[in-house]
């Protein structure tokens, strides 16, 4: 299946349609996600959920621990 990639998206500080550019979110951390930004203005259009790669192990694993109480040593 041959995938598409956007060219365009809905800027909404623009208010406009306008061109957009991906990008890492960390460029050290491919695992964090691709970022959409308008290409005119830079508003961030689209970025992954919090549950998404690295981001979200992390915060299911301090979910548990938070959810544990508290330790005690």
């Amino acid at each position: 299946m041959p995938v598409m990639d956007a060219t365009h998206i809905y800027c909404a500080s623009c208010r406009a349609i306008r061109p957009v550019e991906f990008e890492r979110l960390l460029a050290s951390e491919a695992s964090l996600g691709t970022a959409a930004r308008c290409v005119r203005c830079g508003w961030l259009a689209l970025a992954p959920r919090p549950t998404d790669g690295l981001a979200g192990l992390v915060r299911a694993a301090t979910r548990r621990i938070r959810h544990a109480g508290p330790v005690l040593a």
